[in-house]
């Protein structure tokens, strides 16, 4: 009787190890990305084709690191969260720029996407720093690619 309880325990103990673990939303992200411009050229950034990132899951959560192209260049990455297959974060920039002799601090880049395995259907939208959001800038949409886990 003690044998045939020992051999239904390790076989308990086997299925448990073997079944597959539920991995948080959060881990639908992790990894290195690089999302590139779709559609139409004319709203584009003209100096930026590309953003790469990469998103990893900390003791604190979600943390990530973005760059795109050599300007904005090195982006801190803030308010990076999951909710199923829904992505949202934003990435700042740290050097400003001119126009018409008006110095502006520091590009804001806004994404939204949905996460489907490997691949990122986003939406970004180019804003300032030193300026109030406005709701009518339309998102520029982009298509990333995980490029490793």
């Amino acid at each position: 009787m003690k044998r045939a309880w020992l051999v239904v325990a390790g076989l308990t103990v086997a299925a448990v190890a073997l079944r597959p673990i539920a991995l948080p939303a959060q881990a639908s992200v992790i990894g290195e990305w690089k999302a590139v411009f779709v559609g139409p050229i004319g709203p584009r950034p003209k100096m930026v084709d590309a953003v790469t990132f990469s998103i990893e899951l900390g003791s604190t959560g979600l943390t990530g690191t973005a760059r795109a192209s050599d300007w904005p260049g090195d982006l801190d990455v803030s308010n990076l969260k999951v909710d199923g297959d829904h992505v949202t974060f934003t990435g700042i920039g740290r050097i400003g720029w001119t126009v018409n002799g008006e110095y502006h601090c520091c590009p804001k880049l806004v994404f939204d996407g949905t996460i489907q395995g490997d691949k990122m259907t986003l939406t970004m939208v180019w804003r300032s720093t030193d300026s109030t959001d406005d709701p009518n800038k339309a998102p520029l949409p982009m298509e990333a690619t995980r490029l490793s886990r």
